[in-house]
């Protein structure tokens, strides 16, 4: 299966300590240059620079010039995410951004956001408290909205 993630799933999953939820559904992640910049950038915490420079199942892809007419305006590394996809005919890109949501959908690109991936991990057994997990997201101010974490609730209780 081939994976492509922005930034923002990543994040997420490190904030709940789940970033193994990756490994575990997946084997391996690809992300793009613009991607990987953003997560080792002196703006994000030396635990997640060191994190991620260290992971063995976050793989770095380089670009072929892939054409996309994009219709949303997007930051680069939803841009070179998308991009990324394209060109490796992903079977899924991992994104949390409606608009970069709607992009991939007007180009055929599968997608899953961070929340879907927490339902998935637990409905495997990867999480086991998905309360526990969800408070620690909150401590980053990171949360789902009522009637996503009603939803999340009800499939995983």
């Amino acid at each position: 299966m081939i994976v492509v993630s922005n930034t923002s799933p990543i994040i997420i999953l490190f904030y709940a300590q789940k970033l193994n939820i990756l490994h575990e559904l997946f084997k391996t992640v690809r992300i793009p240059p613009a991607v990987f910049f953003e997560l080792t950038s002196q703006s994000a915490s030396e635990q997640l620079r060191s994190t991620i420079k260290k992971c063995p199942y976050i793989i770095v892809e380089s670009l072929d010039d892939v054409e996309l007419n994009l219709e949303h305006k997007l930051d680069i590394g939803e841009i070179e995410a998308i991009k990324l996809a394209k060109q490796m005919n992903s079977d899924i890109l991992l994104l949390d951004d409606k608009r970069a949501q709607k992009e991939a959908a007007i180009h055929s690109i599968p997608y899953a956001s961070s929340f879907a991936l927490l339902v998935k991990a637990k409905q495997k057994g990867i999480i086991t408290n998905m309360s526990e997990t969800l408070e620690l997201l909150k401590k980053h101010d990171i949360y789902p909205n009522k009637e996503l974490k009603e939803f999340i609730n009800f499939l995983t209780d």
